[in-house]
């Protein structure tokens, strides 16, 4: 080899062809030229004139010709993946129909059932009664823990809902809430209605049903 210096790959190579008994001329593509022509046929003709493309591998193996520059490869690249129109548009409503907000769908108080969840309830609150309430803290950055237990109506039940701290404000008798994501805990053999850090409690406009006075579900 004439060259001086090699690099890993150059050395690599060496340590490997040594063990071989060879010569390696190298022959210029000018000159080369049989081999040359055998891997620019294009087309053979058959007997019954039917034309079939020749197994051109060079042509298979890459795209280009020549050696191709960094920008012939960057432009072969983005051809190669770039997606037809239509599959743009399925993918752009793909992603249009996740991003669409959901419909929230209400469901009834006599409809809850034990250990479900992610339910959107609207209803009326009738009383509410507090059952713990530990002392002022001696720091006002610490919370002070709260739990009340508020009578939950609307046209076709009640249960009984268990609010907690900043809860407790909203779930004001008389007041018409949104409960949403809420949830049904097990408390004593009976059902109570609770929204957890998941949920939230919405303030709405007062409800126009008739409130239904008995098949109150907490005791059962």
């Amino acid at each position: 080899m004439t060259q001086k210096e090699l690099n890993l790959r150059q050395k690599r190579w060496v340590e490997f062809l040594k063990d071989y008994d060879m010569i390696i001329d190298y022959h210029p593509g000018k000159a080369n030229v049989v081999a040359d022509a055998l891997s620019r046929k294009t087309f053979s003709k058959l007997e019954n004139d039917t034309v079939f493309p020749s197994l051109d591998f060079r042509s298979r193996a890459s795209p280009f010709s020549h050696s191709p520059t960094i920008e012939e490869k960057s432009l072969h690249r983005r051809n190669h993946w770039r997606r037809p129109d239509s599959q743009k548009q399925q993918h752009q409503q793909q992603q249009n129909k996740s991003t669409e907000k959901r419909k929230p769908v209400f469901v009834k108080v006599d409809q809850l059932n034990p250990g479900t969840n992610g339910h959107t309830v609207i209803a009326k609150v009738l009383s509410s009664n507090t059952v713990l309430q530990k002392g002022r803290p001696a720091s006002q950055h610490l919370r002070q823990t709260r739990i009340a237990e508020c009578l939950f109506r609307d046209e076709n039940g009640a249960i009984l809902f268990t609010a907690r701290n900043d809860q407790v404000e909203l779930m004001r008798p008389g007041t018409t809430v949104i409960l949403r994501n809420a949830k049904i805990d097990m408390f004593k053999g009976s059902m109570r209605l609770a929204v957890d850090k998941w949920g939230r409690i919405e303030v709405t406009d007062p409800a126009n049903f008739v409130v239904k006075e008995d098949n109150n579900l907490s005791l059962i």
